[in-house]
């Protein structure tokens, strides 16, 4: 399953009663309600440009070691790390981690 998000950007709004809203900048939009307030509406606000970075990062990795043996082998970190990263891409487009 590879499930579309509300369009970002998303920005907050304070509801003035300890919970925040994040609002999609596309449309207006409600996309989540935050209970703990600023702090969690924050996170959840930068979460598409969260998911987007982490893309590129895996992208300018492999980019940079094609072979993801060599990878392996040259930088076990940064294949560890990647393979981290592609768990959760997966799981935040609706699959398993």
């Amino acid at each position: 399953m590879n499930a579309k998000h509300t369009a970002s950007p998303w920005y907050t709004a304070n509801t003035g009663n300890h919970q925040g809203l994040v609002i999609s900048e596309h449309d207006g939009g409600n996309v989540a309600v935050a209970y703990n307030g600023e702090a969690d509406a924050n996170l959840i606000a930068a979460a598409p440009e969260l998911l987007d970075m982490l893309r590129e990062l895996v992208k300018a990795a492999y980019d940079q070691v094609p072979r993801e043996e060599d990878m392996e082998e040259i930088w076990p970190e940064l294949y560890e790390a990647c393979g981290k990263a592609e768990r959760l891409i997966a799981k935040a487009e609706g699959g398993q981690e």
